[in-house]
């Protein structure tokens, strides 16, 4: 009886304390408002207010066991955390290591091309002046003097010695443009006429050895001088109808060529800069003087003829004349 004349009593209360806790619970469960002046990712948490005498705040649900949390805005994740969307059993992807400053090695140039036109050999000869001369040089060509000397006419009828000429070149010294060294040659050549009705013939041969310059325009035209002092050694015969022997003379001689001329480049082998050989045509226009040479014919002797015949002297020879030439030189 006791208890139920209580019930009466303690029923006010009880509402009152139902509707109490309820009044704290919807309001622990209300979020506070935001923070507008601090960013999301850096507000604390809010803190519920405590719950009243005899309420027991609900656990919060966990979340499945195969999502991980997300993580707060602006918080790095962990270096072994999974990619966001990977499957669990996907090893994670390992970003390539970026190397320090110290660590980053340069990578050289590439090679040059040897296809390229540009060469190394192009500035092996840049130091190569543009009219570099070579010291050794072979000539071969013909020379021509047109005797003008009249004892040269029994000899000829058309007052042309003409020789085939062979020359060496060699040219040491050398200062910018100019160089100067030696010169050799060597000719022989000859002639026929008519000396008082019997045939006549003359061969002349030249040794010589001088000097020459050059003057080098570029490297496909260059100039030269040159003087060259020569033994000279001329041999000549009368075919006599009275006599079956041919009358003989020989005599040796001095000469000097002086003259100037010209060479252009033809062709070359090798590098345009230091080819190994170059061609050139040689041409040039002088004088040659000759002292005169005792010209008396005799017969040859003969061990089976016994008889002695006279000697039979023309005035004395000289060669002199205006003097060209032309040849095709090589030089290395």
């Amino acid at each position: 009886m006791k208890r139920r004349a209580a019930l009466p009593t303690l029923a006010p209360a009880l509402v009152a304390l139902l509707l109490t806790a309820g009044a704290s619970s919807a309001h622990a469960q209300t979020p506070p408002p935001p923070d507008v002046s601090a960013p999301p990712a850096s507000a604390p948490p809010a803190v519920a207010a405590p719950a009243e005498p005899g309420w027991i705040e609900p656990a919060p649900a966990a979340p499945p066991a195969d999502v991980p949390p997300a993580p707060a805005e602006g918080a790095s994740l962990p270096a072994d955390a999974p990619t966001p969307g990977a499957a669990p059993g996907d090893a994670p992807s390992e970003a390539p290591p970026v190397p320090a400053d110290d660590d980053v090695v340069s990578t050289p140039a590439s090679p040059p091309d040897a296809s390229s036109p540009r060469d190394t050999a192009s500035d092996t000869y840049d130091h190569l002046p543009k009219y570099n001369q070579y010291d050794l040089g072979f000539e071969a060509g013909a020379r021509l003097v047109a005797a003008s000397d009249p004892s040269f006419d029994p000899y000829s009828t058309g007052d042309a010695l003409t020789s085939f000429a062979l020359a060496v070149t060699w040219l040491p010294l050398a200062r910018g443009p100019l160089s100067v060294g030696a010169i050799g040659e060597w000719s022989v050549g000859g002639a026929s006429g008519d000396a008082r009705g019997a045939p006549t013939s003359v061969t002349v041969h030249r040794a010589a050895l001088g000097a020459q310059g050059r003057l080098a325009l570029g490297q496909r035209v260059y100039l030269h001088a040159k003087v060259v002092p020569s033994a000279v050694f001329a041999t000549a015969s009368i075919d006599d109808s009275a006599v079956d022997r041919s009358l003989d003379a020989t005599q040796w001689t001095w000469g000097v060529d002086t003259a100037g001329g010209a060479a252009v480049l033809i062709g070359r082998a090798g590098h345009p800069e230091a080819p190994a050989f170059r061609l050139w045509i040689v041409g040039e226009l002088g004088y040659a003087f000759t002292g005169a040479a005792d010209m008396v014919h005799t017969p040859e002797e003969d061990e089976d003829d016994p008889r002695t015949y006279g000697k039979v002297a023309l005035a004395p020879l000289s060669t002199d004349g205006v003097l060209s030439r032309l040849a095709v030189a090589m030089t290395f």
